[in-house]
């Protein structure tokens, strides 16, 4: 069985196999993960939405890395190379 199976997967076309693996994957996942991941999605999707309707400014992750270098330098007391 385990071959057939693996050979009718390998013949899927690949949106199918891009299906089979989201619903293999997400049946490995806890309750809670399952949760968490609901709730980071809705999250993602309210961030989203308010920085389309021009809520929040776009920020470069270059610059947010940048900043906590900074940040954590400062902190330290060290210097900025």
């Amino acid at each position: 069985m385990t071959d057939t199976l693996i050979k009718e997967a390998l013949n899927l076309s690949g949106k199918e196999k891009a299906i089979l693996i989201d619903l293999l994957s997400d049946s490995l996942l806890t309750v809670n993960q399952k949760k968490n991941q609901q709730e980071w999605a809705k999250e993602s999707q309210r961030r989203y939405d308010e920085y389309r309707a021009g809520k929040h400014e776009a920020v470069d992750y270059v610059n947010i890395k940048r900043n906590e270098i900074d940040d954590s330098l400062s902190r330290s007391g060290g210097n900025r190379v």
